[in-house]
């Protein structure tokens, strides 16, 4: 995860149940909740649409 620490993160979660239970699991994991953008409240939750080439 330490590859990932970046100032902002931005989360894709699609509408589905398991998306959103596996995005809350991955708050549970210490090497995610040890990521600088998390510390600083900087990870941003956007649903996975945003990543289908839409304009």
């Amino acid at each position: 995860m330490p590859v990932y620490d970046g100032d902002r993160l931005f989360l894709l979660v699609s509408g589905e149940a398991s998306s959103k239970r596996k995005a809350h699991l991955l708050a549970d994991i210490a090497a995610w909740r040890s990521l600088h953008a998390f510390r600083g409240g900087n990870i941003h939750l956007a649903e996975a649409k945003w990543n289908y080439d839409d304009s």
